[in-house]
């Protein structure tokens, strides 16, 4: 893989923040056997946009590069529906149904707005769902047999009770609520109110024009894994299969394979990425990423343009539930591993609130009031108001839990301190505990966060 995929004289370091650049090309490996980018704002301007690795076997990462953003399509979709409370065209608190009659179906008639964003409607999956939305990519865009499907299922748990990631079905909420209240696909409304506006390079629905720039997807490669790790993979991508199990009707799971085993060749399938797929199916780069968390850090505007107004930008940052993924609980996992699959997972009212990595920080930089979306493998764009920072990250080979960017950001908050900036700082470890997280943050990135190249090849 080529040290560099462009000249560094094509990105952008703003003085003061080369120190970024440096912890970029010294932590790059992780990329793996693909590539990515890393792109910062602050106070509405660009400090770094940095890129590197493989979009393609034999081919360089470049500017325009996009990838499969995973989940972190979700943040879009969210600020469609952010995007029409907003304009009062959707309230919260009213039932799914009043948009969406046919969906008052088989205890769903209590499920609202709310829960839908906040994945406690119980509308994790419908039956048979595998046949209507193929694993060779086609049916993602029988949007009518999705919403009957949809309509038709019948809730895991009572709406608003448990909380429980809604790994695909949210997003085909969301776009369902919002072509019955604009009369557009989610993707086109996404394009005309936020995309375009904004300029962003990233598409829900992705044009056959667009097609070339998408970098190719790598599975998660688990050998360099230690065993308790290894053993908790093994154990999530078993659960998946079953669709009797709330992670398996989660991932259409049909007893055979499910959207997780066949993740690799479903989003290397442009016929997949062309249709809209609100909950994971977004291609797009950091910079897009970052411009839209950007303007979120500005209170809705960017660059002159207001997407949202400061008030709804403020209600929907700050962390309203910090509940257990039901998906998550009775998974059996090795010890070691079940603080993770047991813990909490902060949520305002439709994005990811900040969590912490074992060693390496928190995952949205060191501000736990930061806020954002993230995605399979390691996508992530947040942004940190107080400080004024917003970060989008983005990679093609997918790691089992990111280290690269949480330790660029830091570097990234350090340098913005220096410049002066009023950033956020986290306290300090204490002495007796520091030798052993010092430790834990270099277990993390050694054994969890940098894939084996040569492995690979």
């Amino acid at each position: 893989m080529p040290l560099l995929s462009a000249p560094v004289t094509e990105w952008t370091v703003a003085p003061g923040y080369e120190p970024v650049r440096d912890a970029f090309l010294a932590g790059m490996d992780s990329f793996g056997v693909g590539g990515g980018a890393y792109c910062a704002y602050v106070d509405g301007e660009v400090v770094v946009d940095l890129w590197a690795g493989e979009a393609q076997p034999g081919q360089p990462w470049l500017a325009g590069t996009t990838t499969v953003i995973m989940s972190a399509t979700k943040g879009f979709a969210v600020l469609c529906m952010q995007l029409l409370v907003d304009r009062g065209l959707i309230e919260l608190d009213a039932p799914v149904a009043t948009y969406w009659p046919e969906f008052a179906q088989n205890g769903k008639e209590g499920v609202l707005i709310r829960h839908v964003l906040s994945h406690t409607a119980g509308v994790i999956g419908y039956e048979k769902a595998y046949e209507v939305t193929r694993f060779d990519g086609t049916g993602w865009d029988d949007y009518d047999g999705i919403a009957a499907g949809l309509a038709a299922a019948a809730p895991a748990w009572e709406p608003g009770t448990k909380h429980g990631y809604h790994a695909l079905t949210v997003g085909w909420l969301i776009g369902e609520i919002v072509r019955r209240v604009t009369g557009k696909s989610l993707g086109t409304f996404f394009r005309e109110e936020i995309g375009d506006p904004l300029d962003l390079e990233c598409w829900i629905g992705t044009p056959a024009q667009e097609m070339h720039r998408v970098a190719r997807v790598h599975k998660t490669y688990t050998g360099h894994f230690p065993s308790f790790v290894r053993k908790t993979h093994e154990v999530m991508m078993r659960e998946t299969l079953d669709p009797s199990t709330l992670i398996g009707k989660a991932f259409m799971g049909n007893g055979t394979t499910s959207g997780i085993h066949e993740l690799e060749s479903v989003f290397n399938n442009p016929t997949m990425l062309a249709a809209e797929f609100p909950a994971g199916g977004a291609t797009c780069n950091a910079r897009a990423l970052a411009r839209t968390w950007a303007m979120m850090a500005g209170g809705g505007a960017l660059d002159g343009v207001r997407v949202l107004s400061p008030e709804i930008v403020e209600a929907w940052s700050r962390v309203v539930q910090n509940e257990t993924d039901e998906l998550m609980v009775d998974l059996p996992v090795p010890k070691l591993a079940s603080a993770l699959t047991k813990g909490k997972t902060p949520r305002t009212v439709g994005h990811l609130g900040n969590m912490a990595m074992p060693g390496i920080g928190a995952r949205f930089g060191p501000n736990p009031k930061a806020y954002g979306a993230e995605g399979l493998g390691g996508q992530e764009g947040f942004c940190d108001v107080e400080s004024g920072i917003a970060v989008g990250f983005v990679r093609s080979d997918l790691a089992m839990m990111d280290t690269f960017q949480p330790a660029v950001t830091n570097v990234l908050y350090e340098c913005a301190r220096k410049q002066g900036r009023s950033v956020f700082v986290p306290p300090a470890v204490p002495r007796w505990k520091a030798p052993a997280v010092r430790a834990l943050g270099t277990f993390m990135r050694k054994r969890i966060g940098v894939p084996p190249v040569s492995a690979r090849r």
